[in-house]
């Protein structure tokens, strides 16, 4: 109360205000932890948007013209959705595959130290793509 007989309204700002005082976190906010399966949803939606990005952009390019020599190369003649559906079965599922395993590993680690599910999601998608590409190089470095 206000000298006068006013009352005072407190609002909770959130984590912030936590972080800044030396009060203790409120008691919903104590020992928080992101959820493993929002984790994991926001990671494979980070991974379908990119899959989705790569889809579009490569379908939007014009179709060239076939070749004059008769398609005599292999796979000269693909169309590009033909030639996206081979990558895609070549290289895209050995490269999604480790990138799941690497999130599921990574999003049981994570996801205990953050409390949110989006952050914690998106910073194991980002560093299972770094991991799954130091992989490919190192492999690619032994050959």
């Amino acid at each position: 109360m206000l000298p006068g007989g006013r009352a005072t309204a407190r609002f909770y700002t959130g984590a912030m205000e936590t972080a800044l005082s030396d009060q203790p976190a409120p008691p919903d906010r104590v020992g928080r932890r992101a959820s493993y399966g929002l984790s994991l949803l926001v990671a494979l939606g980070w991974y379908v948007t990119v899959i989705a990005a790569i889809v579009v952009g490569e379908l939007s390019i014009p179709e060239r013209p076939r070749p004059a020599d008769g398609c005599s190369m292999p796979f000269a003649c693909m169309s590009r959705a033909e030639g996206l559906q081979f990558m895609a079965v070549v290289l895209g599922v050995p490269i999604l595959g480790g990138l799941l395993i690497v999130s599921l590993l990574m999003i049981a680690l994570v996801a205990r130290k953050v409390a949110s599910p989006i952050v914690a999601g998106t910073v194991c998608a980002a560093a299972s793509v770094a991991v799954v590409m130091a992989a490919i190089a190192a492999y690619g470095g032994l050959r």
